[in-house]
């Protein structure tokens, strides 16, 4: 847990992706929840190839990901201790059950661009999710309403959960 996720497939770091052969040409099938969903292709690589981590290094930052975390423990943030972030949950619903533990009201999951972790990665964006099933992660509303219920996160009050 806590680990970056599972990468289905390699991204090259210069963008070029040509597509999974477990996809290409198999017709419809569901992409997972977790791990690759996608490459950012040559052209937006071009405007950032890289990101910093916090120890001044450089990582590719090739990798889309779908909406759900691979869960978070003290290990990825000191402020949880003992506390864990359950693998399975969207970036909004695990940022909000991270802000409800004492120490950790401050911390963000997610970059000013959408990103984070080593393998660096960014995540679909699941405003599109919100319209319905047919968005990139195709995970259903109804399920995510009741994730955060059961987590006692009140999405309509709270506008960055919205």
């Amino acid at each position: 847990m806590g680990g970056g996720g599972n990468p289905h497939f390699e991204c090259p770091d210069a963008g070029g992706f040509a597509g999974d052969s477990d996809y290409i040409g198999k017709g419809l099938k569901p992409i997972p929840v977790r791990g690759n969903v996608g490459c950012v292709d040559a052209g937006p690589l071009a405007t950032r190839p890289t990101v910093e981590n916090r120890r001044g290094g450089t990582r590719p930052a090739t990798n889309i990901y779908g909406p759900m975390e691979a869960g978070f423990t003290s290990e990825n943030h000191e402020c949880l201790g003992d506390a864990v972030v359950p693998a399975g949950m969207d970036t909004r619903l695990a940022e909000a059950m991270l802000h409800a533990i004492d120490g950790c009201e401050d911390r963000e999951i997610l970059d000013f661009c959408g990103g984070h972790a080593t393998p660096y990665h960014y995540h679909e964006n699941d405003d599109d999710e919100l319209q319905g099933p047919e968005g990139l992660g195709g995970v259903g509303v109804v399920r995510r309403a009741e994730i955060r219920a059961e987590a006692g996160v009140d999405q309509l009050s709270d506008p960055r959960l919205r």
